[in-house]
């Protein structure tokens, strides 16, 4: 996850209270297409960067 840019997610939670732009997101909201538009480019950009692993890694 650190090469990808993102935070263990033991190391994000440790010792604080939520915040509410690191809680998941509503049913509801997954539907809203103005919600789903600001993600777009992050989930591009993690599901290149897991298709690029080495193979045989899980």
């Amino acid at each position: 996850m650190n090469r990808a840019g993102l935070r263990p997610l033991g190391w994000s939670l440790a010792g604080r209270r939520p915040l509410p732009h690191k809680q998941l997101p509503e049913p509801d909201e997954l539907k809203n297409p103005d919600f789903v538009q600001r993600f777009q480019l992050i989930a591009e950009r993690l599901r290149a960067a897991l298709d690029a692993r080495p193979a045989g890694r899980k």
